[in-house]
């Protein structure tokens, strides 16, 4: 209210009013009447001053309002955060997340259910057990070239393959403890020979598990025993021992089965 009357409009004021009554004042009489209009000017200061500190008592009652509301907004969330504990918040953000996981489970279901049907086909048709020859990795040249690969350098899916053929030719078990004791007893280092069986043991038995699943060879569950092979690889592999018979890797796998079969 009334903010548009400043102090230095009230001095431009004083100083107009007294200049036009200078002006229109006759100057014989002038000295008579300062007297009056001492009094006239200081009623209307005064009149001004109450004006001006009502405005300013109406501008320090809308601030105090303005300060009381925001002091009551401020109590009303510092009441709200003293009812809502640390708790209460992991527990509701908990609970989002719940059902935040519980949503994509059963959006991923809904995705699994319908491509089910057309991956089992899949698998069906690739890894199907019920006959060995339904289903050959490498045709019998396929088979001889990787086979004389693996010899040549000694791999371990090499070894694992050649083993398999070997105890399934002589009828012993598969045994990868002992295929990993003769083989880590091979090493000049006593450390390597102590710790390496149980690491061969495991990889070998990896191998041959997945040489198993692509029916390259099927087990017997009570003798543990070799009962059939891949056609292409035991071709493969029978045409392969007669040349590579000197082959010191072979002759060593020969050596551990023909052990095995002695006991």
């Amino acid at each position: 209210m009334f903010k548009w009357i400043t102090k230095k409009d009230l001095t431009y004021w004083i100083i107009i009013i007294i200049s036009i009554w200078l002006l229109t004042s006759n100057y014989d009489v002038t000295l008579s009447k300062w007297s009056f209009a001492g009094t006239i000017i200081s009623i209307i200061l005064a009149v001004l001053a109450i004006i001006y500190s009502f405005d300013q008592s109406s501008t320090t009652l809308y601030s105090t309002r303005k300060l009381e509301d925001s002091a009551k907004q401020i109590e009303n969330v510092t009441k709200i955060l003293q009812e809502t504990s640390i708790n209460d918040l992991f527990i509701n953000l908990e609970k989002k997340i719940e059902s935040l996981n519980g949503s994509l489970d059963e959006s991923m279901n809904i995705k699994l259910k319908e491509h089910q049907k057309g991956i089992e086909s899949i698998i069906n048709s690739l890894f199907k057990k019920n006959n060995a020859s339904d289903f050959e990795v490498f045709s019998k040249d396929e088979w001889k070239k990787y086979l004389q690969d693996y010899f040549s350098i000694g791999t371990v899916s090499g070894l694992v393959l050649l083993y398999i053929y070997q105890t399934y030719k002589n009828q012993v078990k598969l045994d990868f403890e002992l295929l990993g004791v003769y083989i880590a007893n091979k090493s000049d280092n006593k450390q390597e020979r102590e710790e390496y069986p149980l690491i061969f043991k495991n990889v070998f038995h990896g191998a041959y598990t997945v040489f198993s699943s692509l029916n390259v060879c099927d087990e017997s569950v009570e003798s543990k025993m070799i009962i059939q092979l891949s056609p292409n690889f035991e071709i493969a592999m029978d045409e392969l021992m007669d040349v590579l018979k000197e082959n010191t890797f072979v002759k060593d796998i020969c050596e551990l089965v023909e052990l095995q079969k002695s006991h």
